[in-house]
């Protein structure tokens, strides 16, 4: 089973640092709601992410964060960046302790 968990680990983290990648070459990805709401409820259910380690992290709302993941709204592009990279540094310490 920690084998599975593991492989699920790498994918998405993999699939977030290929984000961050096509950011420097396809602008659509900077502005996709979608995209992010996928990789934010992703991260809740590989992570186990709670909403206010998300507040305290980037120093928004717990009502911003809802709404990140129903898609409603997104953080700035730039900080996206930002919260993709936290979610690289979270998955590479679970994948450590797998």
């Amino acid at each position: 089973m920690n084998r599975g968990i593991r492989l699920q680990l790498t994918d998405f983290r993999k699939a977030v640092e290929g984000l961050i990648a096509s950011y420097t070459t396809d602008t659509r990805y900077m502005t996709d709601q979608g995209t992010f709401q996928i990789v934010m409820n992703r991260a809740f259910e590989l992570l186990g992410l709670t909403e206010s380690e998300i507040v305290r992290e980037f120093g928004t709302s717990l009502p911003s964060v809802a709404l990140w993941k129903k898609g409603l709204t997104a953080p700035h592009p730039a900080m996206r960046q930002h919260v993709y990279a936290w979610l690289i540094d979270r998955t590479t310490e679970a994948e450590s302790t797998i």
